[in-house]
């Protein structure tokens, strides 16, 4: 195992997506950073294929910025528009 990699409780993150149903909200993106490039690991895009909804990854070694979905297979980047 990595000393970097991250780790989501289930039973938590499932409390939190009951939460925010119940509020009319849901879960549009998962936002994490990296000690490399801000590309998806390995373990990001199995965690991708169940979590079909923007991942946003931050280079904490360039401060690079970068957004990916994976839609029917395939790892496409969503451009980030600052305003």
């Amino acid at each position: 195992e990595s000393p970097t990699r991250f780790v989501v409780d289930p039973a938590f993150l499932l409390r939190q997506l009951q939460e925010a149903e119940e509020r009319g909200e849901q879960l549009v993106g998962v936002i994490h950073s990296h000690p490399a490039p801000a590309q998806p690991s390995e373990e990001d895009l199995r965690f991708m294929e169940v979590n079909p909804v923007v991942w946003i990854i931050a280079s904490s070694t360039t401060g690079e910025v970068r957004a990916y979905q994976l839609i029917g297979g395939l790892l496409r980047e969503i451009r980030i528009v600052r305003a």
